[in-house]
């Protein structure tokens, strides 16, 4: 059996974790075909959005206590192995050229945060556990560092990569790791409103609005705002002459939906 879900409902791709008997934690064979499922998504693809959810009442609960516990018989180059697979996956995630929208309830511990940062907006129910639980177990959250520090930043990260501890999705939301959080029991509701959000936006324009973050913020860290503008202007007054955004402009003035919100045949 796999373990994932996955199926199309209009323009929403979803993918779901399927591993409820071990709150969908994370084993090789999960991290491989939760790798081969992100790497399949194309820009032309119909779907427009991804939504990542866990199957049951957890989101994930981090590592697989089977796999770790093989883990820890392995050398040290079988374990750089396999660190690099669960990067990849996380990688997968987060450059995804689809928005991706992670429902979150239960459990995101340790490689679950993890998980939940290399998304682009997550949606958790209250009631919902967060953690970077790693210490407590004698090691670091290093593979999901990376996603995780780009979200909450390094006085957070300072905080809980070394006490470890579980913090409720208030917390989560304080620190920018949730966008959402919602009343226990509303999560699904929540998550479908959501979802239409992305549907009002144009295909073409999102998929590109989305790379422009990365690349922008990546800009930053390398170079004076004040030299952005000539690359800004450009990439703006190319899309506005593109056909999707004359189109867009066609329908705002004529005051009709734009093209895009139409329901799928």
């Amino acid at each position: 059996m796999s373990t994932l879900k996955t199926w199309t409902e209009g323009h929403v791709l979803h993918i779901r974790l399927n591993r409820p008997e071990v709150k969908n934690a994370f084993d090789e064979r999960l991290i491989a075909e939760l790798t081969d499922a992100f790497l399949s998504i194309r820009a032309p693809a119909p779907a427009r959005v991804v939504c990542l959810s866990g199957e049951g009442a957890a989101f994930c609960a981090g590592g697989d206590l089977d796999w770790m516990r093989r883990a820890a018989t392995w050398t040290r180059d079988e374990n750089h192995a396999d660190a690099l697979a669960l990067f990849r996956m996380l990688l997968a995630v987060r450059e995804c050229p689809k928005p991706v929208l992670a429902a979150v309830r239960g459990f995101a511990l340790g490689g679950g945060s993890g998980l939940a940062a290399a998304c682009d907006r997550v949606i958790a129910e209250e009631g919902t556990q967060f953690g970077f639980t790693e210490v407590r177990l004698g090691i670091i959250p290093g593979t999901i560092s990376p996603f995780v520090v780009e979200k909450i930043g390094l006085t957070n990260a300072r905080d809980l990569f070394t006490s470890g501890r579980k913090f409720p999705a208030s917390k989560a939301f304080q620190i920018g790791l949730v966008t959402d959080v919602v009343p226990a029991g509303t999560l699904d509701a929540a998550v479908g409103e959501a979802l239409k959000d992305y549907l009002l936006a144009a295909p073409q324009a999102m998929l590109q609005a989305k790379g422009l973050a990365f690349e922008i913020a990546d800009d930053l860290l390398r170079k004076p705002l004040k030299t952005l503008g000539p690359k800004v202007a450009a990439l703006i007054a190319s899309k506005r002459t593109d056909a999707e955004a004359q189109a867009g402009f066609e329908a705002f003035f004529a005051k009709k939906p734009a093209p895009w919100t139409q329901e799928p045949k």
